[in-house]
């Protein structure tokens, strides 16, 4: 006993519109940040309109039901291979995505055999497919989460179901489209359609959840002004360092830099004038260090450097190189300001036996900057 074929090409049209729907209300009303949500969208309501065509075989001229109905297939997979580019902030020429589309459309325009047209349109629409998979392999190491492999599963089932029809084409077996006639072949293609919608769609939302997820968890650790790891973060990456060296028995040091006359130049340029003295500030600290270590805003004027695998004499050189990097800051041309900025910086090793944990590091360290202070 088959599925009945019209049953079959309703759920298409309910499913994709359904989900359509569904993805369009995650885009936040006025948002410019949709992550291709819309795109995606457009491609499932024309995969459904291909199926309402389909379903008009018979009703309607077959201009309309044949090559309005495959490209409004092959459209589809247009937008969805739009959606995942703009979702991996990514540009290809338009002709690019679009060609395939051309392609089908001219083939049967131009074709009348209709084994050679379900044929070509087979290699057509495969060849999408593949190329999809490959847009999505090919971030698979820097996309976030499982979704991506919910993506690639559908495509590959995709794949697997146009293969299987241009072999069955290549082979003589009728692979005609037909509302009146249920068969084995149909009752399978239309089920694992369905299947290959609501993978791509439901890989494709929990991959813009799982990269919404893991961006909030960074700007959770990042001070909101400079970009560097917040208080808390640092003091964690901290935890961490202390954790390594003691175990490892390797060297550790930190610097606490504050910024010289701070006040002062929030009092006469004004406090946006001192956020920007500040973010360039960062901006140099973080050029200036090694790949290895960290830098973090402690609050106010003030930030902390991990230097592991760092002796106090090392620091000692990090130091100076920071403070004269800064020092040569040109403040016109980077802060807009008729001024110069400079940092005083104290620094401080890590010892097993003195130090029981960050905050008397941190002490010594900024005990040390106290001290640079007072020195001018």
């Amino acid at each position: 006993m088959y599925a009945h074929t019209p049953t079959m090409y309703l759920m298409a049209v309910a499913v994709g519109l359904a989900l359509a729907a569904s993805v369009a209300t995650l885009v936040p009303i006025g948002s410019r940040k949709r992550e291709g949500m819309l795109l995606w969208a457009l491609g499932l309501v024309l995969y459904a309109l291909t199926y309402v065509l389909y379903g008009l075989r018979g009703q309607v001229s077959d201009f309309y039901s044949i090559v309005l109905g495959n490209t409004a297939l092959s459209a589809g997979l247009a937008m969805l291979t739009h959606a995942l580019l703009v979702f991996q902030q990514r540009q290809w020429p338009p002709w690019r995505i679009w060609v395939p589309v051309a392609t089908a459309v001219a083939m049967l325009m131009i074709v009348d055999s209709g084994t050679v047209r379900r044929l070509t349109l087979g290699v057509i629409l495969g060849l999408q497919a593949i190329a999809l998979v490959v847009i999505v392999v090919q971030r698979l190491g820097v996309t976030v989460g499982r979704g991506k492999y919910l993506v690639i599963g559908g495509l590959l089932v995709a794949i697997g179901i146009f293969v299987s029809r241009v072999v069955g084409v290549a082979m003589g077996a009728d692979q005609s489209v037909s509302v009146d006639h249920s068969s084995l072949m149909q009752t399978v293609t239309h089920t694992l359609g369905l299947v290959v919608l609501i993978f791509l769609t439901v890989g494709f939302v929990i991959m813009t959840k799982e990269r919404a997820d893991a961006l909030n968890v960074v700007l959770a650790m990042r001070d909101e002004l400079t970009q560097l790891y917040n208080r808390r973060a640092v003091f964690e990456a901290l935890g961490q360092q202390l954790a390594a060296a003691r175990r490892n028995q390797t060297p550790l040091s930190v610097l606490m830099l504050d910024v010289d006359n701070f006040k002062a130049l929030n009092d006469t340029f004004g406090h946006a004038a001192g956020d920007r003295v500040l973010r360039e500030i960062a901006l140099t600290i973080q050029n200036g260090l090694r790949a290895q270590d960290v830098a973090g805003r402690m609050g106010g004027e003030e930030f902390l450097v991990l230097l592991p695998h760092s002796t106090a004499d090392e620091a000692l050189v990090i130091s100076e190189r920071l403070r004269q990097l800064i020092n040569d800051v040109d403040c016109l041309q980077r802060c807009d300001l008729q001024t110069t900025i400079s940092v005083s910086v104290g620094a401080a090793q890590f010892d097993p036996v003195r130090h029981a944990g960050g905050d008397e590091l941190i002490h010594d360290a900024d005990q040390a900057l106290y001290r640079a202070k007072e020195r001018g």
